[in-house]
C-alpha cells in the first residue's frame, strides 16, 4: 500500500505522476549524496584524530629514559636515542660511590657498608620545627623558576638528606625499617617500643581553609594515644584575612582546654603566602619537609572531620 500522505488525488493525470515521481527521485538521491559527504567528512576526522593519536604515542616512547637495569638488544640493533632529552636523576648511593672512586675509596666496599648499615638519623620525641629556627634551608621556588625568576622560599630540611642512601629503590627489609621511628619512651626504639607509643605523623595541606583547624581538633579528639601525634600543617594564607590554621577558637588562658591549645608542642604550622601557592604537589612536599622520624606517616586534607583517627584499630 501506498502511505496516505504519498497518494495523489483520482483524478491527477499522467503527467503529473511522472512529474512528482521525477521530483521524489532527485530529492532521494540527493539525500544519499549528502549522506555519503558527511561520512567522508566523519572518517576523514577520525583518520586524523588516529594520526595525531599515533604521532603522540611515538613521541612520548621516543622521549622514554633508555633503560639501566638491563639492556635491550632491539634498541641496540635499531640505534634509535630513547630518553635523549631526560637527564635521569642520580641516586645518593651513587652519588657516594663517585666520590669513593675519586679519592682512591673501594667501590664495593662503600656499596656493602651502606647496604647493610646506612646512616638513619636518630628519631626525637617530642620534636618540632620550631626548635629548628635559623637552621631552614633556601630554596628557588619552583612557579617562579619556571618563569625565568628567583625567588627563594626558606623551608624545614629534610629529615634525611637522600631517603635512597636507606631504601635503594628497594623494599626495605623489617631489620631495617624497625630502625627508624621515635617512640613516645624515651630512648625505645624499634620492637622496645610498644605499639600505643609508636608515634604518627599526619601531614596537611590547606589553601585558605576556614576548616583547617577543625581537622586538626577532630585528630585529636579522636585518636587513642593523642600524645603520640604530631601533625604539620602546610598553611598558605592571606595574612589579615585567613585565620591561621594552629588558632583556636579562644584564647588558650581562657580555655586551655581547646586541642589546639592542649596539644599545641605537637602541632607544626608552616605558613605560606598564599599567592605563592601553585597546588597541592608543591604543599604536601614542604608537609613532607617536616616529617622528623615519626613511626607512622599519614597525610590527610584540612576539610574533613575524623569520626574513628584508626591509630589504635589500624595499626
Amino acid at each position: 500500500m501506498i502511505p496516505r500522505a504519498m497518494r495523489l488525488p483520482k483524478n491527477t493525470s499522467p503527467n503529473a505522476t511522472a512529474k512528482v515521481f521525477i521530483i521524489s527521485t532527485m530529492a532521494l538521491n540527493k539525500g544519499k549524496s549528502n549522506s555519503n559527504n558527511n561520512n567522508r567528512i566523519g572518517l576523514s576526522l577520525i583518520g586524523i584524530i588516529l594520526c595525531l593519536y599515533t604521532i603522540g604515542l611515538f613521541a612520548s616512547i621516543w622521549h622514554l629514559p633508555n633503560p639501566t637495569h638491563r639492556r635491550r638488544s632491539w634498541m641496540e640493533r635499531v640505534k634509535l636515542p630513547f630518553g635523549g632529552s631526560i637527564n635521569l636523576s642520580r641516586t645518593g648511593i651513587e652519588d657516594v660511590q663517585a666520590n669513593a672512586i675519586e679519592v682512591g675509596g673501594s667501590d664495593n666496599s662503600v656499596t656493602n657498608d651502606y647496604a647493610t648499615n646506612p646512616y638513619i638519623p636518630e628519631a626525637k620525641w617530642p620534636v618540632s620545627i620550631r626548635d629548628e629556627d635559623g637552621n631552614f634551608e633556601d630554596v628557588l621556588h619552583p612557579g617562579h623558576k619556571a618563569k625565568g625568576r628567583d625567588v627563594k622560599m626558606q623551608v624545614p630540611k629534610m629529615w634525611i638528606d637522600d631517603p635512597v642512601s636507606i631504601h635503594q629503590n628497594k623494599l626495605m627489609t623489617r631489620e631495617l625499617a624497625m630502625k627508624i621511628g621515635s617512640c613516645t619512651t624515651p630512648n625505645a626504639h624499634g620492637d622496645e617500643c610498644p605499639l600505643s607509643e609508636r608515634t604518627i605523623y599526619v601531614a596537611i595541606a590547606s589553601y585558605r581553609d576556614y576548616q583547617c583547624r577543625d581537622t586538626v581538633t577532630s585528630i585529636f579528639e579522636r585518636a587513642k594515644y593523642p600524645e603520640r601525634v604530631r601533625v604539620g600543617v602546610t598553611d598558605q594564607i592571606v595574612e589579615g584575612e585567613d585565620g591561621p590554621c594552629d588558632a583556636p577558637y579562644r584564647p588558650c588562658k581562657e580555655d586551655p582546654q581547646q586541642m589546639l591549645c592542649k596539644y599545641k608542642s605537637q602541632i607544626d604550622v608552616f605558613q605560606v603566602d598564599a599567592p605563592l601557592a601553585i597546588g597541592p604537589v608543591f604543599a604536601r612536599h614542604l608537609g613532607h619537609r617536616m616529617y622528623r622520624g615519626e613511626y607512622y606517616y599519614m597525610q590527610s586534607d584540612a576539610h574533613g572531620k575524623f569520626i574513628i583517627f584508626g591509630d589504635s584499630s589500624m595499626i
